[in-house]
């Protein structure tokens, strides 16, 4: 952990170096603080990014909201498989890469794509400009994007708080002629308080923080105006300009205006208080009745917008793709898999597909492993200095070096084009940490010390009784750890050049921008083959077919874990 988290901090001392990676620490030219006069300097362009990371991060705190409404809305679904399944299909889109939902967004919001067809289908005018090319809706659009993306998961949160709400207030709610509405507005609401400030306050510490993964994927020069926020900035300064020394102080100072920021709402955190007190006025049945009708058709049209783009692209890519240009909505036209027989027949999708499930397996198992061995050594009261080690690894979660340090240090280490680099830099998560130890700590301390009596050392004690009693809480790290691993491609798409160490995340990023030289090489394959049959591709069809099988081991693996993800999630949130 302090190689990989720690060790790049010292990266910042470039800040003070014309950094040129041709040569040794040694010969670096100190210019002192000449790179930071330079953000002075270029303050119009920084004023310019600053404002579009701060009006990103803005919309992204009004909508805060919107998960706590989806979560008290779907904890008055009574019938618990149609909640469950809610729960399954709009937590679905947390858990794909940047570059899946950027297909589905073209899928759907393309100038060819679901919606402007639709509209065409049905005469109505279409802009000659969609609205992944609209500067004026950019920052709107990607707001609704990240929303779509993330609300499933938030809601999870929400839901785990609920649960930890004590239903005797609800019992005697109802003893006193409480309706549904009385319980939502006087018990359910304001138990949420806490958790609703909490992640309002950890909001407002990542202003500055817009994520590089999704505006790397949909920036555009139609949209460059607007997406060109603060991590976007420093990547095109230290990769697209190679101002390696300027691009690291961008970078030092966004992170420690951010650990201010963590440590003023931190701050504030505890000096605001308050509460609700429960005056509960009784309901109209009626109105109750209502309610539940319009509850469960809003969580039907709220579960079809989490699902329908990833039927969508699936029954696209599987129709014949003259019918599929003409629109395709429920059913796909003239079933067609001649995409998926091409596209396996070029060497890099199936290697790609190979190379990220093996560092997918191995990374998950050392992750979850690891990470649940620490947790548990950090229970133990007899560990030297555990809490000051513990706050150490906490603290792993907020100081970040910056792009180019990591990159810098990732080289150091020899790991350019190496596959241990997709293993071992993650393999010890402090948020991991935190849910297991949490969990482990409630878990009843007889069994442990009557192995102890027997003579069960400490690897016998975490291996036979710790590990697996803490299943609930393991599957949860082992989801996350695995779909992050899967979904991972900035350090592929940064610091791998070799062919046959490619993730599937990459090559799809690629064939998503030449899908349209691919779609004629693979046409040029099927006339050269002698068969005498001439395919005809669509770049639209490689996109989506390519996309389905970037996205198909998550949507094939994730509802057989899902069960036990929720649960662990609830179970870590209640007991800490």
């Amino acid at each position: 952990m302090i190689a990989f988290y720690f060790v790049p901090l010292f990266g910042w001392i470039y800040s003070f170096y014309n950094y040129n990676p041709a040569l040794s620490f040694s010969q670096l030219k100190f210019v002192g603080f000449d790179n930071f006069v330079k953000i002075y300097n270029e303050r119009s362009e920084i004023y310019r990014v600053l404002k579009n990371t701060l009006a990103m991060s803005l919309l992204l705190i009004l909508v805060t909201p919107l998960p706590l409404i989806a979560a008290v809305m779907i904890n008055e679904v009574k019938h618990g498989k149609y909640k469950r399944f809610i729960q399954t299909v709009t937590t679905l889109p947390n858990f794909i890469s940047w570059i899946v939902v950027f297909s589905l967004t073209f899928a759907v919001f393309s100038s060819d794509g679901l919606y402007y067809t639709l509209l065409r289908n049905l005469h109505f005018d279409v802009p000659i400009i969609g609205i992944m090319g609209n500067n004026g809706a950019a920052w709107f659009f990607q707001a609704g994007l990240y929303v779509w993306k993330t609300i499933g998961w938030t809601m999870i949160i929400y839901m785990a708080a609920i649960a930890g709400i004590d239903s005797e207030q609800y019992e005697a709610a109802r003893i006193d002629g409480a309706g549904k509405f009385g319980l939502m507005r006087y018990i359910t609401i304001p138990g949420l308080g806490p958790t609703f400030f909490v992640l309002l306050l950890l909001q407002i510490s990542n202003l500055l923080n817009n994520g590089l993964d999704q505006f790397l994927v949909f920036y555009n020069p139609l949209v460059a105006d607007k997406l060109n926020v603060l991590d976007y900035f420093i990547y095109q300064v230290g990769w697209a300009v190679s101002d390696y020394s300027y691009a690291t102080v961008l970078g030092m100072v966004k992170s420690l205006l951010g650990i201010a920021l963590l440590f003023a709402v931190n701050y504030l955190s505890k000096k605001t208080k308050g509460g609700v007190d429960p005056v509960i006025s009784k309901q109209q049945s009626l109105g109750e009745r209502v309610f539940d009708k319009f509850n469960y058709v809003f969580m039907a049209l709220f579960s079809f917008i989490c699902i329908y783009p990833f039927y969508y692209v699936f029954i696209y890519s599987i129709s014949e793709p003259r019918l599929a240009q003409r629109g395709i909505y429920l059913w796909p036209g003239n079933f067609n898999i001649d995409a998926y027989i091409k596209i396996f027949s070029l060497n890099t999708i199936p290697h790609a597909f190979l190379v990220s499930v093996e560092k997918t397996v191995i990374f998950t198992v050392l992750c979850v492993y690891f990470s649940a061995m620490l947790s548990y050594l950090f229970t133990k009261h007899v560990m030297p200095y555990r809490k000051f080690m513990y706050r150490i690894v906490i603290s792993s979660m907020y100081l970040n070096s910056g792009l180019i340090p990591w990159y810098i240090t990732m080289k150091t280490y020899g790991l350019r084009n190496s596959f241990l680099l997709y293993v071992l830099p993650g393999i010890i998560n402090a948020f991991y940490i935190i849910l297991v130890k949490t969990y482990i700590e409630q878990l009843p301390s007889s069994m442990e010390e009557s192995a102890q009596i027997d003579g069960a050392g400490f690897m016998t004690v975490f291996n036979r009784i710790i590990f697996p009693l803490s299943k609930p809480i393991i599957a949860t790290v082992a989801v996350y750890a695995s779909v992050g691993c899967w979904n991972s491609w900035i350090d592929n798409y940064l610091l791998v050049e070799k062919a046959n160490l490619q993730t599937i995340q990459v090559i799809l990023y690629g064939y998503l921008n030449e899908a349209q030289s691919l779609s004629q090489d693979l046409a040029a394959m099927t006339a050269n083959s002698g068969s005498g049959r001439q395919l005809q591709l669509s770049p639209e069809t490689i996109k989506m077919s390519i996309t389905v099988i970037s996205v198909l081991p998550i949507i094939l693996v994730y509802p057989f874990l899902q069960k036990n993800f929720i649960k662990g999630i609830m179970l870590g949130a209640v007991k800490g």
